[in-house]
């Protein structure tokens, strides 16, 4: 659903009214804190002045609930106790909170939650007390379909020791890493291979329970305590029982090579081409903007296309590479990627929304101008947020399919450089500055079974350490209603002489509609060369 987001003109000298609306009993009431759009579907009603605060804490992947205390006086032919007592269930109640300026239809309001309302009270005067509650992150669907296992029903002729195996799923090209040396690439096992069928031919190892990017695949059998064998065979796609569309390969006939032998285990190395195909392209999909993209389409989770598009490709430069063989929620997917990516996820009235975090902002990413004293007031102190300085960070990454174990290692670092170092270690000026003012803070160790490419552990480990290298310091202001139109995310300059901020970039991390007012948190911009606006 596209949402017309709101302009500088749209809310200059216009107060920002809060609507609200509440679904109970078969019936659907409204009320406002100001004036009301024309073309709503029935008449608001008049409330006190609500307050809404919204907070976005930067790379975070686990947002809170969105929570709006509400009190509002039900008219008087809604006679709410004889109601429940009929009944209705007022904590079954649910309905929306959103903003608006006059001058918008009742389409275009800005919705901030749509949620339950939770642990309500209610009088003999039809006043209703509560708070309405939305996770917006609560993803209700399950990936891949239940039917997508080892049974009877999908493979009758299988090695029965596999039966209730989730068929595995393949990202980017598992197995193939970058070698410690710096000279290549270097391999490993990369997912399970599954003895599906042990009496067509030579017997079939489903490699993927969808269609793959690869035309061929290096396949490892482990068998009790012999030596591993492997062998390069052809991918061919097929169907399941079911009519699903698998990728499998044919075991060799031997003697010896990659047999069929039910109870042994088979694992792949994908180094001619990857898994799960690219929707328009030419290659498996890696990047994690698309891999986020990929996981959302198939979550319950309301989130905004459009805004999520425009940063795939900010986010494409990190590489990824993995696969599930078990039960997933996608939002749970999206979440481990946001947890390596400098990304965090806001709520927008379109829904689920990212924010990604740049230590190189310049002057020219600047979309606004906070001037203390013009329309906008600096409110109390300006804060230090964070004690968790980090400027010392290590990544395990390229993990073995079939043990488990990390091949490996890199250490981002600020302490200065060994006379012989293994290029496991890598700099960067934040953390060097970071250190010679807080002496050495490690961070808690990384690990990740998706990453294997060095470029993408440099790419992470710089990134955190940039942020995290300084506590953040935040600036609130006090606007008026001119300057609502800002939306998390936005990067703005700051001024004020009075704190010696001379076009300080920073990036909006909270903002609050209270009546004529607008409250707006910055989260100002560290560097150890020091960016201004212009």
């Amino acid at each position: 659903m596209s949402v017309k987001p709101l302009l500088p003109e749209d809310v200059l000298g216009k107060p920002i009214v809060v609507l609200v609306e509440l679904a109970y009993a078969g019936g659907t009431w409204r009320w406002s804190d100001g004036a009301s759009p024309d073309d709503a579907p029935s008449a608001y009603l008049p409330m006190a002045e609500i307050a809404i605060d919204v907070v976005h804490p930067l790379l975070s992947s686990s947002p809170d609930n969105r929570v709006v205390p509400i009190e509002v006086y039900f008219p008087s032919d809604a006679d709410i106790p004889a109601l429940v007592e009929d009944g209705h269930d007022l904590a079954a109640a649910t309905g929306e909170v959103a903003i608006w300026v006059d001058g918008r239809d009742y389409a275009d309001r800005l919705v901030i939650l749509r949620g339950r309302l939770q642990e309500p009270s209610y009088n003999d005067a039809g006043r209703v007390v509560g708070s309405l509650v939305e996770n917006p992150y609560e993803d209700k669907a399950v990936f891949p379909e239940e039917s997508a296992v080892i049974t009877a029903e999908t493979w009758p002729n299988r090695d029965h020791a596999l039966d209730g195996r989730v068929f595995p799923w393949i990202f980017g090209s598992p197995g193939v890493y970058t070698a410690a040396n710096g000279g290549g690439d270097a391999y490993t096992t990369g997912s399970p291979a599954l003895l599906v069928d042990t009496v067509t031919g030579n017997g079939y190892l489903m490699i993927a329970g969808h269609q793959v990017d690869a035309s061929t695949v290096k396949v490892f059998k482990l068998s009790g305590t012999n030596s591993p064998v492997s062998a390069t065979l052809s991918v061919v796609h097929s169907k399941d029982a079911l009519g699903r569309v698998v990728s499998i390969v044919q075991c060799e006939a031997g003697p010896g090579g990659v047999t069929k032998e039910a109870g042994a285990n088979y694992w792949v190395r994908w180094n001619n081409g990857g898994g799960m195909p690219e929707r328009h392209g030419s290659r498996a999909i890696r990047g994690g903007g698309e891999l986020i993209l990929w996981w959302l389409e198939r979550s319950s989770i309301r989130f905004d296309p459009a805004v999520w598009g425009n940063v795939a490709a900010q986010l494409d430069s990190y590489v990824f590479g993995g696969f599930i063989d078990d039960f997933v929620t996608p939002w749970e997917m999206v979440m481990y990627f946001l947890d390596l990516l400098p990304v965090s996820v806001v709520s927008s009235p379109a829904g689920a929304a990212p924010i990604v975090w740049r230590s190189d902002l310049q002057g020219s990413d600047v979309t606004a101008e906070i001037v203390d004293g013009e329309g906008a007031e600096i409110e109390g102190d300006i804060q230090y947020e964070g004690r968790d300085v980090i400027n010392e960070l290590t990544l395990s990454f390229a993990a073995r399919a079939d043990s488990g174990d990390f091949l490996r290692t890199k250490t981002i670092t600020g302490q200065p450089r060994l006379p012989q170092e293994s290029r496991d270690v890598i700099r960067a000026s934040f953390s060097r500055a970071s250190y010679e003012s807080f002496g050495v803070q490690a961070g808690s160790a990384l690990e990740s079974d998706w990453v294997w490419a060095e470029p993408t552990a440099d790419q992470i480990l710089r990134a955190k350490a940039a942020y995290y290298a300084f506590p953040r310091r935040v600036v609130t202001f006090v606007c008026d209603s001119s300057w609502a139109h800002l939306r998390a995310g936005q990067v703005v300059a700051v001024s004020s002489d009075r704190f010696s901020l001379d076009r300080r970039i920073g990036i909006v991390t909270a903002i609050a509609y209270i009546g004529a007012l607008f409250r707006c948190s910055v989260q100002l911009q560290r560097s150890p060369s020091r960016p201004l606006a212009g």
